[in-house]
């Protein structure tokens, strides 16, 4: 596996991260690659913590026959990295088998889960008029809603509006019952315009000014968009406007234009805790249609032993007191 340099922007205050592209040679051929987030560790200070997101998909299936070398070759990538988390996805049974196997091989475990293990796939279809009629009639008429109100839905450079998605992300969480300090700087896997897009929602503000009050951002994997993250703001001015309804619509349209068939809604509580705070979120999502998968899990390891031992040390002192 071979680390290249590291590119993406990141999004919030801390600094301490950075967005890696780890490209997987066999035999020579670089055969694919997938991104790895990279964060400082506060607990052991100079030590890493890397996160795969989203292992699985059509971007991994070359590395299929070579899974445990390359989750293997993950521990080795980062010079001091303290642990190593691999969230997959893929909702095919068989594929699931594979990864699980492969990472219990390259000396991973179960670890408990950031995100849901359910997720909505929603098809692209091939004109507007036919994906319009796949939604809800409430979320076809909050489309339409939008499209009359002064809101204005386009693409924009996360490098010109920083700040404003800063707070708008953390204004999400903390909405969501996150506080601040628990919001992960977002970041954004490319600049290329066939691999990720950044929607902003404009609001006009007196007379000669447009606030952003909403964003969101989508990545192509293969022949699937992945509706990755988003954020909204709240104003009285705003009144009942809908917001995230046409982001989401945008993405859909994106979506056809680079070629995907599918559109990944992004995680959703199981059928059996619809008490979650977030159940909200997951009818909203409802709304775009789509069938409801079992898309993975999540697996840890720690590279270097003795940094685990220091963390956990670490952590006792600072529950002492």
């Amino acid at each position: 596996m071979q680390r290249y340099v590291r590119y993406g922007s990141v999004v919030g205050a801390d600094s301490a991260a950075s967005l890696l592209w780890c490209g997987v040679h066999v035999g020579g051929v670089l055969r694919t690659g997938f991104p790895v987030v990279a964060h400082r560790s506060r607990a052991v200070p100079g030590s890493w913590l890397l996160r795969v997101e989203r292992a699985g998909g059509d971007d991994f299936e070359p590395l299929l026959d070579h899974a445990a070398e390359t989750f293997a070759a993950l521990r080795r990538v980062q010079r001091f990295t303290l642990r190593v988390n691999v969230a997959f996805y893929d909702e095919r049974p068989e594929v699931r088998r594979v990864l699980v196997t492969a990472l219990t091989e390259a000396g991973y475990r179960p670890a408990a889960p950031r995100q849901y293990l359910e997720t909505l796939i929603a098809p692209v279809l091939p004109t507007d008029d036919e994906q319009l009629a796949s939604f809800s009639s409430s979320t076809r008429r909050n489309i339409r809603e939008a499209g009359r109100s002064p809101l204005v839905v386009r693409p924009i450079a996360y490098g010109d509006f920083r700040a404003e998605i800063d707070r708008l992300l953390v204004e999400a969480f903390t909405r969501h019952g996150k506080s601040p300090e628990q919001v992960q700087p977002m970041l954004l896997l490319s600049g290329r315009a066939e691999h990720s897009v950044l929607f902003g929602a404009f609001h006009p503000i007196g007379t000669n000014h447009q606030e952003l009050v909403g964003f969101a951002v989508f990545e192509k994997t293969g022949a699937n968009c992945v509706y990755s993250v988003a954020g909204t703001a709240r104003r009285p001015e705003l009144g009942r406007t809908p917001i995230s309804h046409p982001l989401l619509w945008e993405g859909f349209r994106w979506a056809r234009q680079v070629g995907c068939t599918s559109v990944d809604l992004g995680g959703v509580p199981s059928e059996e805790h619809a008490d979650d705070p977030r159940a909200t979120i997951a009818a909203f999502k409802a709304g775009f249609g789509g069938i409801r998968v079992t898309i993975g899990g999540e697996w840890q390891c720690t590279p270097t032993p003795l940094l685990g031992m220091v963390e956990r040390t670490v952590q006792v002192l600072r529950r002492r007191g």
